[in-house]
């Protein structure tokens, strides 16, 4: 007899019919009675995984839950205090995509900083047949500064060295064994830098982190490329 675990939310599809071949699973998000659903398999039910929210109430309507397994290095979406009032497992998946997510990064600072995909409306349009296109600045000037130097932040880091670009950050607390310019505040490092890389947890600590301040001081040339959660920009103040 297979295991039963109760899916809270799709996830990456050939992980997802790996899950399905070698356990009876339940998802959650196609019910079309959510309720009903946790009330019939709250007895039985001792894993929980995907990348849906796993609040207290969830929590707390199984009785036998051992574990909820988090689809993403991220686990904002998991009300952990109630977890660990009940002495739940929760797991996430770190440095699985941290090139990945740095790759992206450092697209978006390419793509934004030369004008990439302006430059190609441009020349689809045909406009570049009336004038030439505007030039951009020089990657090697530019002062990046990274909001969280994690395993990730790390990873963006190197990549923006590569290019010749200056590497600032601010954390929580300054790092040891890190060479770059520390910030104590995040408003700090906005007026020192071009760029600002928000590669930060989602949750209340961060919540509209970059707002209309840090957005002042980055200045109108200024860049935000956000790799954390919506939730750290004040998509009003940037507005």
């Amino acid at each position: 007899m297979k295991h039963e675990v109760l899916v809270t939310g799709p996830f990456y599809p050939p992980s997802m019919e790996r899950l399905d071949r070698e356990f009876t699973t339940y998802k959650l998000f196609q019910a079309p009675n959510r309720d009903a659903m946790i009330a019939e398999l709250a007895p039985r039910i001792r894993a929980v995984a995907g990348s849906g929210r796993a609040d207290a109430a969830l929590i707390n309507a199984l009785p036998k839950l051992e574990i909820i397994s988090n689809f993403g290095v991220g686990y904002d979406n998991v009300e952990v205090p109630a977890a660990v009032a009940r002495k739940v497992m929760v797991t996430n998946t770190p440095d699985v995509l941290n090139d990945a997510v740095a790759d992206t990064t450092l697209s978006l600072i390419l793509s934004l900083e030369r004008r990439i995909v302006a430059g190609d409306r441009y020349v689809r349009a045909g406009k570049w047949l009336k004038a030439p296109f505007p030039l951009t600045r020089h990657l090697g000037d530019l002062k990046v500064g990274i909001i969280g130097l994690g395993r990730i932040g790390r990873e963006i880091a190197k990549r923006a060295l590569a290019f010749g670009m200056t590497v600032q950050y601010h954390n929580r607390r300054k790092l040891p064994d890190v060479a770059f310019a520390y910030f104590p505040s995040v408003l700090e490092l906005a007026k020192a830098s071009d760029v600002l890389v928000c590669i930060t947890p989602g949750g209340k600590e961060t919540f509209h982190m970059i707002n209309a301040a840090v957005l002042e001081a980055l200045g109108p040339k200024g860049t935000v490329i956000n790799m954390a959660r919506g939730s750290v920009l004040d998509e009003q103040a940037l507005i």
